[in-house]
C-alpha cells in the first residue's frame, strides 16, 4: 500500500482508489465548513509548578482582558496547544522539543533527574485535564466555564 503524510494530512491508496485523511483541527488543507477552529476565548496557560493538573491551573486562572472570572480546562482544545512552537512561547525549552507518551503532555520537564530534563514534550496520545506528573509543568487549554 502506498501512502504519504504531510501537514496533518495522509494520502493512502486502497483498492485502486486514493483516500485522503485530513486532521480538521491541524491541517491547512481543511477548509470551512469542515475546519475546526480553537475556542474563540481559548487561553493557553502554563502551570506555575510541577505535578499540577490542568483542572487546577484553569480554575485558578484569572484574565483581566477577557473579563471572565471562572475558567475550566477543555480536553478537546489540547490539539491546538500540543505543538513545539506553542510550548516554546510559554517555556524556556527553545528548540529542545520531542514526542513522548503521556496523558500529562504537552508539558515542560523541570526535574533534573528526568531523561527529558529541559525539554518540551508533545504527544500523539489524548491528554486529559486531570493528569499531572511530578517532573513536569503542564501547558493547559482554558476556556470560560
Amino acid at each position: 500500500t502506498q501512502r504519504a503524510h504531510t501537514n496533518f494530512t495522509t494520502v493512502i491508496y486502497y483498492k485502486g482508489r486514493e483516500v485522503i485523511l485530513i486532521d480538521v483541527r491541524q491541517s491547512s488543507y481543511a477548509v470551512a465548513p469542515y475546519k475546526i477552529e480553537p475556542h474563540p476565548q481559548l487561553q493557553i496557560v502554563p502551570a506555575k509548578a510541577a505535578n499540577v493538573a490542568c483542572t487546577a491551573v484553569c480554575s485558578e486562572f484569572f484574565s483581566k482582558e477577557a473579563h471572565v472570572a471562572h475558567w475550566a480546562c477543555k480536553q478537546t482544545e489540547f490539539d491546538f496547544i500540543n505543538s513545539c512552537s506553542v510550548l516554546a512561547q510559554h517555556f524556556p525549552c527553545g528548540t529542545d522539543c520531542s514526542s513522548d507518551w503521556g496523558k500529562d503532555i504537552p508539558n515542560y520537564v523541570i526535574n533534573k533527574k528526568d531523561r527529558h530534563y529541559g525539554q518540551c514534550l508533545i504527544t500523539e496520545e489524548i491528554p486529559t485535564c486531570e493528569a499531572k506528573h511530578p517532573s513536569t509543568q503542564r501547558l493547559c487549554p482554558c476556556i470560560p466555564a
